[in-house]
């Protein structure tokens, strides 16, 4: 019994410690400047210069499909790219 209650508890802390999920939802909503080809997030959106040609589109689409990048500091810190942790993504939120 105790064995497999350490079992447990080992996976238990593997899934919840281990980087398997996106620092940022791949849902979010974001702003595109087609011009510049550039990702701005709505919080930043009056802090860049950007033009006339803009749409609103998932994180997903922009940077994946679209293959945007990401060019305002305030955007990069509030979207942040690569793999957190189940338990850090819970604390973040």
């Amino acid at each position: 019994m105790k064995k497999k209650t350490i079992i447990i508890l080992l996976i238990l802390m593997i899934i919840l410690f281990i980087p398997v999920v996106d620092k940022t939802s791949q849902s979010e909503r974001v702003i595109i400047d087609n011009t510049s080809r550039e990702i701005i997030h709505p919080d930043c959106f009056d802090e860049n210069e950007h033009s006339n040609w803009i749409d609103e589109v998932t994180f997903n689409n922009a940077l994946n499909e679209k293959e945007y990048d990401i060019l305002g500091a305030c955007s990069k810190e509030k979207l942040p790219t690569g793999k957190t942790s189940i338990f850090n993504r819970i604390l973040l939120k």
